[in-house]
């Protein structure tokens, strides 16, 4: 039995369904076989479980449609993350490209930035060397780790009512993203409580965990 199958278990009632149609804390998009309702992404093989462990690719040519790293999703991740209690995204990602990246997460009041509406992005991107491992990165989603990148809406409004999240490159705090050329793998994607709550920002234990948790389930099931 792998080490960290038993870790976690005391925030086991935190693991949502994520296949609601609106968010919950703790639920988790691990992209096997899948993309989870992700946009512009691709299903892979070679998460960080291994190379059975799927994942989403995205891919950016810095020129085209697709210049950008940039997925969405407006499926579990609209809702009301202040009634939820989601105070933090935290995720799996890996810099499989040969350029350096800003990572942020962005979330808004329509489709898309270019629709309009009032988006907010985090302030302080996560820095992804070229060539590294998976990581485990946290996103937080408190009024003074967002930066309102375009409308007029408070931040509890938008956090109150996001119709879109997304993940994205920018080297400013941006709902776009920059045109790049570029790979990004991304796992595991959670919605978690406030981000000091359980020590995830020190350790991947508890996702390993919960992704654990889920497996078993899903075995159990079948």
């Amino acid at each position: 039995m792998r080490w960290w199958l038993g870790a976690g278990m005391s925030i086991a009632l935190l693991v949502g369904n994520a296949a609601s149609a609106a968010v919950t804390q703790g639920q988790q998009d691990d992209f096997d076989g899948v993309t989870d309702a992700w946009a512009q992404g691709t299903p892979a093989m070679g998460g960080p479980d291994g190379a059975s462990d799927g994942f989403l690719m995205l891919h950016a040519d810095g020129v085209s449609q697709n210049g950008k790293i940039v997925t969405y999703n407006q499926l579990q991740w609209a809702g009301n993350y202040t009634a939820a209690g989601v105070e933090a995204i935290g995720m799996f990602v890996r810099n499989l490209g040969d350029t350096d990246l800003s990572l942020r997460v962005a979330l808004g009041t329509t489709s898309a930035p270019s629709a309009g509406g009032t988006w907010f992005a985090s302030t302080d991107p996560v820095s992804l060397p070229a060539g590294g491992d998976w990581q485990l990165v946290v996103f937080p989603l408190g009024s003074n780790d967002l930066t309102r990148t375009q409308g007029t809406a408070s931040y509890a409004t938008v956090l109150g009512g996001v119709v879109t999240l997304r993940i994205l490159h920018s080297a400013v705090p941006s709902a776009f993203g920059d045109n790049i050329v570029a790979t990004l793998g991304v796992d595991r994607v959670l919605a978690l409580p406030e981000p000091g709550a359980i020590s995830l920002a020190a350790s991947g234990v508890v996702a390993l965990a919960i992704c654990a948790r889920l497996r078993a389930r899903r075995q159990r099931a079948g």
